[in-house]
């Protein structure tokens, strides 16, 4: 084999090599993405449930005061619950958004239009 064929093969192995690794790299991201994203989603589920029956619970406080049945610290107490949850759930919301577009990226998608120049273009 001769020197020149030799570091031929040399640069292909290495070029093989690479071209493996941004693979595995590649699959390893899109993993990631989709396994955050489906655990995103149904975290976000949950706490969307939770925040309907907080809702209702402050809707029933706020009729029970305004019956005359209970002080307006139960409407308080009651809202003490559901702005927490309701803020929960926006981060929620927005980190499985951003698995979303990480997911995108993951699978080669850029982002090179803001909607208003799409709709310019179009």
């Amino acid at each position: 084999m001769t020197h020149q064929r030799r570091a031929a093969q040399a640069v292909f192995d290495q070029a093989k090599f690479q071209y493996s690794q941004s693979a595995l790299r590649a699959f390893q991201e899109v993993s990631d993405a989709l396994i955050s994203a489906q655990k995103l989603s149904a975290l976000e589920e949950k706490q969307q449930r939770e925040v309907a029956a907080l809702t209702e619970s402050v809707a029933i406080a706020n009729r029970r005061y305004l019956g005359g049945f209970a002080s307006y610290y139960e409407v308080l107490e009651a809202q003490q619950l559901l702005y927490p949850a309701e803020f929960s759930l926006s981060e929620t919301s927005r980190d499985r958004r951003l698995a979303v577009v990480q997911l995108y990226k993951a699978l080669g998608g850029s982002w090179s239009l803001d909607d208003t120049q799409f709709a310019n273009d179009h």
